[in-house]
């Protein structure tokens, strides 16, 4: 495992807009690194299937929180198997309740096992690990704005050295900020999407009413006439300046009512 690989995929994953694209960027960027048996990310979130055969449902002291297994990629020795599925029987969820994902996605605390075939304590499958030559495991938490997102894991079949892990460390705080950021983006995107279609429908329904109607903008301008306003005045222009009332008003009244307008828009209250 090398630094400046690390710092091609950070540079990669930064580059994805979307939370899956980022989250599939990061788990098959660690998977091809050498010895990389196995990588996943958990991040957390309510308890959604503890009804539905969770495999550790019997650890969980509270069912309001897990981790919840959101991006995986590696392949087993043989390379007859191929674990890129979030589904399945196994680790789907991680319950809040000790084991070493929750220590780290939960504490904060980033973990390397460097001698699997030793472990008792933390390795929950050994024959899974001793089937699959499995030496080290090494985990990350993801931490952007001081908020614990997740868990970052690799399960390596070469040792992991200190170095490396510190690296991981590096790679781990990049990646949770490239999360943070596709998350934004896609609220964005949800936001002006569900903008849209409330204006869509505002539209229909000012469409229906038999009097002139518009709608404005926060910047002073018309957006959209009503079909009443545009058999009378004609088509509305999108967003044409405030000097629009001069169009549908009154030469005498038009400069009181931009004045009210103008008042109106900048204190988000109807004109009186």
């Amino acid at each position: 495992m090398q630094a400046e690989r690390l710092l091609s995929l950070a540079a990669q994953v930064a580059g994805e807009h979307r939370s899956a694209d980022v989250l599939a960027a990061i788990v098959k960027g660690l998977a091809a690194e050498s010895g990389v048996a196995l990588a996943r990310i958990w991040l957390r979130g309510p308890g959604d299937l503890c009804d539905k055969g969770c495999f550790l449902l019997k650890e969980c002291a509270d069912h309001r929180e897990c981790l919840h297994l959101a991006a995986s990629a590696g392949s087993s020795k043989d390379q007859t198997e191929q674990w890129s599925s979030i589904e399945g029987r196994y680790f789907q969820r991680i319950p809040i309740g000790g084991r070493k994902l929750d220590v780290i996605g939960v504490a904060g605390k980033s973990i390397l096992v460097q001698d699997v075939p030793q472990d008792k304590e933390w390795i929950l499958r050994p024959e899974w690990a001793r089937k699959e030559g499995i030496s080290s495991f090494a985990g990350h938490p993801l931490i952007s704005r001081g908020q614990i997102l997740g868990v970052m894991v690799i399960f390596s079949r070469l040792p992991v050295t200190e170095q490396e892990f510190g690296w991981l460390r590096m790679f781990a705080d990049q990646a949770a900020v490239a999360i943070t950021n596709a998350q934004a983006f896609e609220a964005l995107q949800q936001a002006k999407a569900l903008q849209e279609q409330q204006s869509e429908q505002l539209r229909q329904v000012i469409d229906l009413a038999p009097m002139h109607m518009f709608l404005w903008e926060a910047d002073g301008s018309a957006s959209y006439g009503n079909r009443k306003s545009a058999e009378y005045f004609g088509e509305i222009p999108q967003k044409p300046p405030m000097e629009f009332l001069d169009l549908v008003t009154h030469p005498d009244d038009a400069g009181k009512l931009k004045e009210a307008v103008q008042k109106s828009l900048a204190r988000g209250e109807p004109i009186g």
